[in-house]
């Protein structure tokens, strides 16, 4: 756990056994035997990503959305539309329905069926109960 964002099976064996009390060392990863040989050629290594992080990318994404709505009232459409991509690019389910409702009525953009079908689509598959109510209309 050297704060590179990878833990190997090696480093989190050491990890536990100086952090979990009663944690005996034969139950690490980097004991015991794996038998298949594509698998048993070196250390077990995985990816996490600190929580500080995940916060900050969400943080980005609502931040972004709020650049996004604050423009849009401006009726500064094109630049709400940059904003809002900025995060529905990132999973921001409302930001994807906006863009959706944007390409629907021709804000900043013009018109676009599919457009308006493809990103009503990605926000109603996360939940957006906009997107959903937009596409039972639409279709």
């Amino acid at each position: 756990m050297n704060g590179d964002e990878y833990v190997t099976g090696t480093e989190l064996g050491m990890y536990l056994t100086e952090k979990v009390l009663g944690y005996a060392t034969y139950q690490t990863p980097q004991y015991g035997k794996i038998r298949d040989p594509d698998l048993d050629e070196g250390d077990f290594v995985f990816q996490i990503t600190p929580p500080v992080q995940q916060r900050a990318a969400v943080e980005d994404t609502q931040s972004f959305y709020a650049k996004g709505e604050q423009l849009y009232k401006e009726k500064k459409y094109q630049e709400a539309l940059g904003w809002y991509r900025k995060a529905a690019d990132a999973g921001n389910a409302p930001a994807q329905a906006c863009i959706g409702y944007m390409y629907e009525n021709g804000y900043g953009v013009r018109k676009n069926y599919k457009k308006t079908l493809l990103w009503y689509k990605k926000a109603a598959a996360q939940g957006n109960t906009y997107a959903i109510e937009a596409l039972e209309r639409l279709q």
